[in-house]
């Protein structure tokens, strides 16, 4: 600007947003019991929070990884999904025991489905005691969040009878010494669980 005239002079700032932050779960609980015989159990709930502090209009989630420890040993105990969100696929693989989400979506649809993972087991009896929860989460930049995790313990139900099978018959002659019929008895208890047995009775 002088005192003949203005010149304007126009330039463009492009901003490029970076994605550099890793997603952050937190699940908010801590442990919860599933018993023998029960139907499907809600393990998270809406406390479960979902964060990546990278900008989320322009950055997606891109996978989520819950995985039961130990492996199950049947397909009959697993993890689900009771939600979906077109674009997001959903995988149980019983043989590594991971429910995988799969599919770049907004961070806001991941922490919902999370938030309605389930776990059955319907084995007729099943193994008792803990299992451990895993959760990951991973966005489109391949940046993962730190693993989280929770106990389940499952409880089993002391509902079927023991089973013993001894040999026989047996012959007795008078005047013989007494005669062992418990050779060969087999007993055994079709529950899972480690049950105290009351008594063992032998009648005539």
């Amino acid at each position: 600007n002088d005192t003949e005239d203005v010149t304007v002079v126009r330039t463009e700032v492009t901003i490029i947003l970076t994605i550099d932050n890793r997603p952050e779960l937190y699940l908010n609980f801590t442990a919860t019991n599933f018993t023998e015989g029960s139907e499907p159990i809600r393990v998270t709930s809406n406390r479960l929070r979902l964060v990546d502090k990278d900008h989320n209009d322009y950055f997606s989630i891109s996978q989520a990884k819950i995985w039961i420890d130990p492996t199950p040993d049947t397909p009959l105990e697993n993890l689900f999904v009771n939600s979906n969100f077109s674009g997001i696929d959903f995988n149980f693989n019983s043989s590594t025991g991971t429910l995988l989400l799969s599919g770049d979506a907004h961070i806001s649809q991941y922490q919902s489905l999370l938030q309605s993972i389930f776990y059955n087991n319907s084995e007729e009896e099943p193994r008792p005691g803990r299992r451990i929860i895993s959760f990951q989460v991973t966005d489109s930049a391949r940046l993962s969040s730190d693993v989280e995790t929770f106990d389940l313990n499952v409880l089993v139900v002391n509902d079927r009878a023991p089973e013993i099978r001894v040999g026989g018959p047996f012959a007795f002659f008078e005047r013989h010494p007494p005669l062992l019929i418990s050779d060969g008895l087999i007993y055994s208890d079709p529950d899972s669980g480690d049950f105290p047995q009351e008594r063992l009775e032998g009648i005539i």
